[in-house]
Formats: structure tokens, C-alpha cells, sequence
């Protein structure tokens, strides 16, 4: 099944994968995140605006909501490796 994903976009990958890695407890910050790259490409390849400016700060802060549950899980498998993630 991971080489019928890999074969996508990269940006849907990303969303695949990780829909079945952190399963049904993030599911719907996933799909957030779903949405927001649907929104990305049409932006940029059928030229309609991204969104307003409350659009765009959604989108951050669920893409770092994102960033923090998988920095979480790398710390719970892991605990002896540190991931850092420092935001803009």
C-alpha cells in the first residue's frame, strides 16, 4: 500500500501517511491539513487566491498543531532522540 502512496504528489503523501500513522485520534487535524493543501493547489495551479488573512493564520497554526503531535510521538517512541522544531 506505501508504494501506491508514494507514487502521488508529495504533499499528498504526506497527508496519506500520516493519516494512517497518528490514526483515528487526529484525524480531523488531518484533514484540516487535507483541506488547506487542496486550497494550496489551487492557488497555485488554477490561480485562485489562497484565502484571507484568517484563512492563512488557520492554516499555520494547524500545520504547527501537526508538527507538535508528531514531535510528541518521535519523544514518546523515542525518548533518547530529540527533535527540534523551531518556528518562524
Amino acid at each position: 500500500m506505501l508504494k501506491k502512496i508514494l507514487k502521488r504528489g508529495q504533499h499528498r503523501t504526506v497527508v496519506e501517511i500520516s493519516r494512517k500513522l497518528l490514526g483515528e485520534e487526529y484525524a480531523a487535524l488531518v484533514e484540516k491539513f487535507e483541506k488547506m493543501r487542496k486550497k494550496r493547489n489551487i492557488f497555485f495551479y488554477e490561480s485562485d487566491p489562497f484565502g484571507t488573512l484568517t484563512e492563512e493564520t488557520t492554516a499555520l497554526d494547524t500545520a504547527h498543531r501537526l508538527v507538535q503531535v508528531i514531535e510528541n510521538i518521535i519523544k514518546k517512541e523515542n525518548p533518547q532522540t530529540e527533535f527540534r522544531f523551531d518556528p518562524i
